[in-house]
C-alpha cells in the first residue's frame, strides 16, 4: 500500500494472542510494506492500552475487549453509502436531475461568450520594455560543448 488512493479488498477473521488478550479479532486485509500488523486506536481504547516511550513500555489495562462508550470525546463514523436497487433507480435519476438543476443552464443563458469565439487579446510580450539579463556562464571543462550548442543555436 502506497499513497493516498489504496483499497481494501479482504477481511479476515483471526485469533490474536498478545500478552494476556487472548480473542478473535477482524482484520483488513492490505500490504503494507514494513509492517506485519497495525492494530489502530479502536483497538488500543477497548483494551486501555497505555504506550511509553522513554522507558519503552506497553501496559494492557484490559484482557478482553471493552465496550466503546458513546459520550464526550467519541465520535462514530457512519457511512453514507446508498444502494441503488432497479426498481427504484428511475426515481433516483429524477431526484439527481431536480437536484442539479439550478446548476445546469441552457447555453443560451450561460453568461459567459462560446468558447470557440475568441474576442479579445492578451497582450505577452511588451515591445518597449526593457528586460535585463546576464551573460551565461559555464564550467571551463564543458566550455566546448556550450559553444557547438549555442553555434548551433545561432545557425538557426
Amino acid at each position: 500500500m502506497q499513497g493516498s488512493q489504496s483499497k481494501i479488498n479482504y477481511v479476515v477473521k483471526a485469533r490474536l494472542e498478545y500478552q494476556n488478550i487472548r480473542e478473535s479479532h477482524r482484520f483488513d486485509v492490505i500490504n503494507l510494506s514494513g509492517y506485519d500488523i497495525i492494530l489502530g486506536t479502536p483497538w488500543l481504547y477497548q483494551h486501555s492500552v497505555l504506550i511509553r516511550f522513554n522507558p519503552m513500555q506497553v501496559i494492557i489495562g484490559s484482557n478482553i475487549s471493552l465496550q466503546i462508550h458513546t459520550g464526550l470525546g467519541i465520535r462514530k463514523l457512519t457511512s453514507h453509502s446508498a444502494r441503488l436497487y432497479k426498481d427504484n433507480l428511475e426515481e433516483v435519476r429524477t431526484y439527481l436531475q431536480n437536484y442539479a438543476q439550478p446548476l445546469c443552464w441552457p447555453m443560451e443563458d450561460v453568461p459567459f461568450p462560446p468558447l470557440r469565439d475568441i474576442n479579445h487579446k492578451i497582450h505577452l510580450i511588451d515591445l518597449n520594455k526593457k528586460y535585463h539579463w546576464q551573460p551565461s556562464r559555464c564550467l571551463e571543462a564543458l566550455l566546448p560543448q556550450w559553444i557547438e550548442k549555442q553555434n548551433a543555436y545561432l545557425k538557426t
